[in-house]
């Protein structure tokens, strides 16, 4: 994750059109391979610094696309729009930012293109309790209830924990995951399951001393 932020983002050589209801991941992963990039290199710029890891910001892929952030938000799940109205509370964290902005989506594809309740749940990737406190609610409630549903990693296991095994440090992993996967997890994610593991099998291999009476 450790690469250089390109000074000006030219639109890549090959265009790629965005499928309707496909996630930003994996047209992110679409877009690259198109490309002749690996989808790890290209996922890292398209989220940028300061993680270079999560949610793909829709004002750089699309530049590095070459087609208009309007297209891209009406097409693609699970993107970090730039929405220009919604502008941050002082001290209020990235993950707040998130779920504000998440909030003015999915009144606003309520409002705007007509969706049920269960289709805004699977556009946005989240509960459809999620969505109905957001039509009730002109704000956003200041808890945590708001959030996405997450991925699983315990699907992956046949995947990940050959890697493990291998000595694979997370970082690797998940670059692996995407590269030769297709598979964009959370980079914490794959963090939490790598010490969990480690943690498992250092129980595994070294039992407690049998405590005998005396």
């Amino acid at each position: 994750m450790n690469q250089r932020l390109p000074e000006r983002i030219d639109p890549l050589p090959i265009r790629v059109r965005p499928r309707p209801g496909e996630a930003a991941d994996s047209y992110v992963c679409r877009l690259a391979r198109a490309n002749h990039l690996k989808p790890s290199y290209l996922h890292g710029l398209v989220h940028g610094p300061p993680l270079w890891a999560g949610t793909p910001k829709i004002d750089r892929l699309a530049l590095f696309a070459g087609i208009p952030e309007a297209v891209l938000e009406r097409s693609l799940l699970n993107i970090a729009t730039s929405l220009l109205d919604l502008k941050p509370h002082e001290g209020q964290s990235e993950e707040e930012q998130e779920r504000q902005r998440l909030h003015f989506r999915i009144r606003r594809d309520a409002d705007g293109r007509g969706l049920t309740v269960q289709a805004l749940a699977r556009r946005h990737q989240v509960s459809q309790r999620t969505v109905r406190r957001a039509l009730k609610a002109p704000e956003p409630p200041p808890d945590r209830l708001f959030r996405r549903v997450p991925a699983r990693v315990e699907p992956l296991r046949p995947i990940i924990d050959p890697m493990l095994a291998e000595q694979l440090s997370p970082k690797q992993i998940w670059v692996r995951l995407i590269d030769e996967h297709d598979i964009v997890l959370r980079f914490d994610r794959v963090l939490n399951y790598a010490k969990e593991w480690h943690l498992t099998r250092n129980r595994v291999e070294h039992p407690p001393l049998l405590q005998f009476p005396r």
